[in-house]
């Protein structure tokens, strides 16, 4: 058996910039990305093709840095999920520890609809690269919010859900019956809310008309289904971050008696027709185009840019729950897009499902295929 080492990728024969000059030249935050894998052998005739166009980054004589990096997640994995799922807008948080100099930064990196990634980081202790300190989370928050990217729906869920039951109050005050103080038993990962959490919402369900908000349950259940469903005195008694969190949510919102009965008059509206709500609606979510065909039969329509193997058990899964429905069975399901991948294509039509690709420009009227000679 013969064994090869492959050699590191030289760089010596580009020309250098340095740091300040590369920063001056090009906004390193703020970039789009375009990321290859390539073997090792032919990275050295990648790098040897690039002399011409492009350079090297130097400082202190040096081309070559090495460092750290800690990624930092949410109980729910939404950063991961977002990537999974080939969302659009999507994030990461890490902290990046330069081992040449100690110098270490938390790092948030964005990605926003039209594929432009943004960075932002601040000085970071390198004793704290494994944690998230208090002022670490403040800034990763902020920039998750001034980029519209903000990692799980919950919040998004609270508001709505809040400005919905205003709506049907018109405009008067209403009761949120059941909130959990901590961890729910029901989804299949129950995760506890995190410090501060339960003030948050209970705050935003006042800011969107909620006159009382009724904490299920008093005490965690020590048996029976309910045995791990969170309690206002969990099992660990009131020494516990649960009790007193609950015990201060409920000091804050005893500061806010003076607003009781007022009602919220707000500048703008969305309407919801119930009807439409519910033919959309799945367990997993809402299709994102349900309508009927010529011949009166139920119609499915998954859209997305990029059609991936993703997108199609998406689809078989709204398919499943859509053919529960006496009302709607059978259902025909169409996945559209405006590029589908070989494989994707492949698995929908072996599932019956119809592939149909979409030209957006022509669509939105930015193309006119009739002028076209080919």
């Amino acid at each position: 058996m013969t064994r090869t080492t492959a050699m590191p990728v030289s760089t010596k024969h580009l020309t250098t910039t340095t740091l300040a000059e590369l920063n001056s030249a090009a906004g390193l935050l703020t970039r789009v990305d375009r990321k290859y894998l390539v073997p090792l052998e032919s990275a050295h005739d990648l790098v040897d093709g690039l002399a011409p166009h492009a350079q090297v980054l130097a400082i202190d004589e040096r081309r070559r840095f090495s460092y750290a990096s800690t990624y930092f997640d949410t109980p729910e994995l939404d950063a991961f999920m977002l990537t999974a799922r080939k969302r659009r807008r999507r994030f990461k948080v890490r902290t990046r520890t330069y081992l040449d100099s100690g110098l270490c930064f938390l790092e948030v990196k964005t990605c926003g609809a039209r594929g432009t990634t943004v960075k932002r980081r601040m000085g970071y202790h390198a004793d704290d690269a494994f944690r998230l300190t208090g002022p670490g989370r403040a800034f990763v928050t902020a920039c998750l919010a001034s980029t519209g990217v903000t990692g799980s729906a919950a919040a998004h869920e609270v508001a709505w859900a809040g400005d919905l039951m205003r709506g049907l109050a018109e405009g008067r005050p209403w009761v949120l019956m059941e909130q959990a103080p901590s961890a729910v038993q029901w989804r299949g990962r129950n995760s506890p809310k995190r410090p501060g959490q339960l003030l948050l919402w209970s705050l935003a369900r006042v800011a969107h008309g909620a006159d009382g908000i009724l904490q299920f349950q008093w005490r965690q259940s020590r048996r029976g289904a309910e045995t791990f469903h969170s309690g206002m005195v969990p099992h660990a008694g009131r020494a516990s971050r649960t009790w007193d969190e609950v015990v201060d949510t409920g000091r804050a919102l005893k500061r806010l008696g003076p607003v009781l009965g007022e009602p919220v008059r707000a500048e703008a509206a969305v309407v919801l027709d119930w009807e439409s709500q519910w033919a959309l609606s799945t367990a997993i979510g809402p299709v994102d185009i349900m309508a009927k065909d010529a011949e009166g039969r139920s119609v499915a329509v998954e859209i997305k840019r990029v059609g991936g193997i993703d997108g199609v058990e998406q689809l078989t899964r709204y398919l499943e729950l859509l053919d529960r429905d006496p009302l709607l069975t059978p259902v025909q399901g169409v996945f559209a897009a405006q590029t589908i991948k070989p494989q994707a294509r492949v698995l929908a039509e072996d599932r019956g499902i119809r592939c149909v690709t979409l030209d957006y420009d022509a669509m939105r009227g930015m193309d006119d295929p009739t002028s076209r000679l080919f």
